[in-house]
């Protein structure tokens, strides 16, 4: 299989119509570039109490192939608050 590189939107409406399961059989992985996940959905739901934590969150997506780049985790980490920068 190979890997797809997708922007949210076909997520959003595979999710939508309760299809989204079609991505990770169709391929080996999935990849959002980071510029198209500006939205920055978990992390706004954070802010605004709607979850918890986003690590756990972020940890589900990639088990079912959804690849989020280390530096980009990171980042969305530290807004979050849920890792402390060194210093």
């Amino acid at each position: 299989m190979s890997d797809i590189i997708v922007d949210t939107s076909p997520i959003q409406y595979l999710h939508q119509i309760g299809q989204l399961s079609l991505l990770a059989r169709l391929s080996g992985s999935i990849i959002v570039p980071p510029q198209a996940v500006k939205e920055r959905v978990l992390l706004d739901a954070k802010l605004a109490g709607m979850v918890p934590a986003v690590a756990p969150l972020l940890d589900q997506l990639q088990s079912i192939q959804f690849r989020v780049d280390q530096k980009t985790r990171l980042a969305v980490l530290k807004m979050a608050g849920e890792i402390v920068p060194n210093g």
